[in-house]
């Protein structure tokens, strides 16, 4: 068992290496990296003993809950493979959880094209009702984002997870804060803290546009959409658990 499990769906194995060297610039706690996708890691990574790979050519989202059924960490948290975890973040985000008392905890990050400044983002950037995507009369104006986050494996495994009837991550995380919401977890939020740097230059991302813009987001909406009482919010929707998705995504593999 170690202190914190890093969950990643991964495409690009060329920057496992550089995500891995992040995280132990990150913490020094005891970690281990879990990657779920279709490409093997390089050889260099074969004998590393907190990295885990996994192979399966479903979604993103289908991945990341294979990955996280190997977890043997107290805490989970998620990355993407086009991240890295900036210097010193991961230890302070896990003791600000550890003295927040809340269940769930989350924080900033940046994105943008690497070897260039990127834009610290207000808080409201990273709330649900930051934007017309994740908008919706149910949640407060404060009530972040998951897209990045900590919590401990007990609390993700109450949750169920995230909900494989998504195929892009974005919205099975904004899924993830719903239910969060609904069944009364208590949700921290850090504005202090940057843990992820995201290069956003890949040129291999139109599945996962093309995922949220035409499938996800008209689901989303359709759950937690603007016309959701405060009064009375939805009921939980039961989830499609990853061996119940296609093991093919055919928008990138297809």
């Amino acid at each position: 068992m170690v202190d914190i499990s890093v969950i990643v769906p991964g495409v690009r194995p060329d920057r496992f290496k550089k995500l891995y060297t992040s995280l132990h610039n990150s913490t020094k706690r005891s970690f281990e990296l879990i990657v779920c996708g279709p490409y093997y890691p390089p050889k260099e990574m074969e004998e590393i003993r907190n990295f885990k790979f996994v192979s399966d050519y479903g979604s993103p989202v289908r991945a990341s809950n294979i990955a996280a059924e190997l977890a043997t960490g107290e805490y989970i948290t998620w990355a993407a493979d086009d991240a890295v975890f900036t210097e010193g973040s991961l230890d302070e985000f896990i003791t600000s959880f550890k003295s927040s008392g809340v269940h769930v905890l989350t924080c900033k990050y940046l994105e943008g094209k690497d070897e260039v400044i990127k834009k610290r983002q207000p808080d409201s950037y990273f709330m649900m009702n930051g934007s017309h995507w994740t908008a919706c009369s149910m949640f407060p104006n404060d009530y972040p984002l998951f897209n990045v986050g900590i919590m401990k494996r007990s609390t993700f495994e109450d949750l169920g997870g995230w909900d494989c009837s998504y195929e892009g991550t974005f919205y099975s995380h904004a899924d993830m804060a719903a239910r969060a919401f609904m069944r009364g977890k208590e949700v921290g939020f850090c504005p202090g803290i940057f843990l992820l740097d995201c290069d956003h230059s890949q040129d291999d991302h139109k599945p996962i546009e093309d995922a949220q813009t035409n499938y996800d987001m008209p689901m989303f909406k359709g759950k937690y959409g603007d016309t959701t009482s405060n009064l009375h919010p939805p009921s939980i929707p039961a989830l499609k658990k990853w061996r119940d998705s296609p093991p093919v995504w055919e928008r990138r593999f297809g």
